[in-house]
């Protein structure tokens, strides 16, 4: 019976740190021009209005930068707020068991972030989200789930190269507080839960854009390192389910193709995160189970946009998903995964 209350409890496994998304903008291909000092060309690169955009792009190589892997130019603040709709099934199987257990997600999540330009090529971030969040376990009634985010701290530069840019960097994301998860028995046993994840995540990335006459196209490459997480949850009888997660790392490569238009912006983005081997550690009482869940593959994608809508907003919608496409196994084994997303953001600086 505690495997099955284990496997209830890990069907809950939060897989956001597998679905990378950023919020940027862009600018229009390299032009010549010639110095007036030296007659020698130097490079440069607008913004494609000047005049009309968010967040101005100085005439610096360095400054300019795609939708994909936005950053404000030096000395200026970007904010962005972004209500976002997300949905998730998670199908898990506990093979020892064999059971099987579906939990499906519904959030209303309300993201803050702010970005600085430190200088033309260097700048930091920091982003924090509040919502709610409603679950729906096999053989069990919708719990419900409500608070605060992680806090995400992180850092970007740029590096101009030969027909395009490197992006590189780093993210951390901190945890308040433990993760207590929901839950809501038919006997009447039930308790709210908070959206954390009761751990700390370093996150460092790499990318590189290659900008051309009508389009821009890039990849990036993320490896996410997750500290241990620690959550609690209630179980039918009235007692605590203690768990420990470990090794929850997550290596992440993503590809995008962008078209700048006057006003417009169009994008697009795929990737393969692989989620390496990892343990859990689940304590009732006196029992004690350890589950290992193998390697598995989530395909991500979606398309977003930048729309200019007046001098000082810009509006930023993104449709986002994730499917599963291969597991390995474990004696905690993924077997499915679905998740869509839909955001609309409003950007605009100071």
């Amino acid at each position: 019976m505690f495997s099955k209350l284990v496997l209830i409890t890990l069907a809950s496994i939060s897989f956001a740190s597998i679905v990378h998304a950023q919020s940027t903008t862009t600018q229009l291909p390299k032009k010549k021009v010639r110095t007036t000092a030296n007659s020698q060309e130097a490079n440069y690169s607008p913004a494609i209005s000047m005049k009309n955009s968010v967040v101005e792009v100085k005439t610096s190589a360095n400054a300019a930068i795609s939708q994909y892997a936005f950053q404000p130019k030096e000395g200026q603040v970007a904010l962005t707020v972004t209500p976002e709709i997300k949905n998730l099934s998670v199908r898990s199987n506990f093979k020892k068991d064999r059971f099987e257990e579906t939990n499906d997600t519904r959030s209303n999540i309300l993201m803050l972030r702010a970005q600085r330009g430190l200088s033309n090529n260097w700048s930091w971030n920091a982003s924090m989200g509040f919502g709610t969040q409603e679950s729906d376990i096999e053989r069990q009634k919708t719990s419900n789930s409500q608070g605060l985010t992680d806090i995400v701290l992180g850092a970007q530069k740029l590096r101009e190269i030969p027909e395009g840019q490197l992006f590189y960097g780093g993210k951390i994301s901190l945890s308040p507080s433990e993760r207590e998860e929901s839950y809501s028995f038919k006997n009447g046993k039930n308790g709210d839960g908070n959206l954390q994840t009761g751990g700390t995540t370093l996150s460092p990335y790499v990318g590189l854009q290659v900008d051309r006459r009508d389009y821009i196209f890039g990849a990036q490459a993320q490896f996410d390192y997750a500290f241990d997480r620690s959550s609690t949850r209630g179980t039918a009888s009235g007692q605590k389910i203690i768990i420990t997660r470990s090794n929850q790392h997550v290596l992440g490569l993503e590809g995008f193709f962008e078209t700048p238009m006057p006003q417009f912006i169009f994008g697009a983005k795929a990737g393969i995160a692989h989620a390496l081997e990892s343990d859990t550690d689940a304590r009732l009482g006196a029992q004690k189970e350890i589950l290992g869940t193998d390697t598995y593959q989530v395909l991500n994608g979606g398309i977003y946009a930048r729309i200019q809508a007046n001098k000082t907003l810009e509006v930023l919608p993104t449709l986002s998903f994730s499917k599963l496409i291969g597991s390995n196994g474990g004696s905690l084994t993924v077997e499915d995964v679905n998740g869509i997303s839909l955001g609309v953001a409003i950007r605009t600086a100071l």
